[in-house]
């Protein structure tokens, strides 16, 4: 993800800083189920977050599965990063 960031902004080391303030976000998110939509009823829950750099968001999306009736089928997973 930090390749891709690079390709956009063309600065390494500012790639590396806004996934990590992308990833540290989300993170925290995870961390306090701070979920996109506030519906207890929905068993999947989507977590985002995104960083604004020089006129574009760079937009980290990710799921966390809870429904499912086998324990180790339920996880937190990042599911892409957009950039817009």
């Amino acid at each position: 993800m930090i390749e891709t960031i690079n390709l956009i902004v063309n600065n390494h080391d500012k790639a590396v800083e806004i996934f990590d303030e992308l990833y540290s976000s989300y993170t925290y998110k995870i961390d306090n189920n701070i979920t996109l939509y506030n519906d207890q009823s929905i068993k999947d829950k989507i977590f985002h977050t995104y960083v604004s750099y020089d006129d574009l968001y760079f937009e980290l999306w990710g799921v966390r599965q809870t429904g499912h009736p086998i324990a180790e089928c339920n996880f937190d997973m990042i599911d892409k990063l957009t950039i817009s």
